[in-house]
């Protein structure tokens, strides 16, 4: 009783399989007549909300407009920016020019990028150690 239910599962199977693979196959064709999705999408377009790196040597800070610059790129610090001075909290005012700088950024909608994590210094872990016995 169970090989020919079976069996008509099966054939039922290779049967809508079968009968989808033209519609498929019209869907994978690029040559319809239906617009482009680049066409479609001009000015509706967000701009990218991926995270980037910040490393390098922090060159200019501007405590009234909030902002810091990492060698030639400038990154605004905002109210949701994580600011740490080592391994401890900081804040902006303990941004000292020349300092080492790493972080993440976002770009925003204006199409500038807005720090959401900074760190003044080096931290704890990125130090390096004395050699004993040298």
């Amino acid at each position: 009783m169970k090989r020919p239910i079976l069996k008509i599962i099966g054939l039922s199977l290779l049967a809508v399989t079968i009968a989808e693979a033209p519609f498929q196959m019209f869907a994978q064709d690029g040559s319809t007549n239906a617009p482009s999705r680049k066409a479609t999408t001009n000015s509706t377009k967000k701009p990218s909300t991926s995270a980037t790196q910040i490393r390098g040597k922090l060159t200019a800070v501007d405590k009234i407009s909030k902002t810091i610059t990492v060698g030639d790129t400038t990154y605004q610090i905002t109210s949701q920016t994580r600011v740490f001075k080592g391994e401890k909290p900081g804040v902006l005012d303990d941004a000292v020019v020349g300092v080492d700088v790493t972080g993440v950024c976002k770009k925003t909608d204006s199409g500038g990028l807005a720090a959401t994590t900074v760190h003044f210094g080096a931290a704890k872990s990125e130090t390096k150690k004395p050699v004993i016995g040298s």
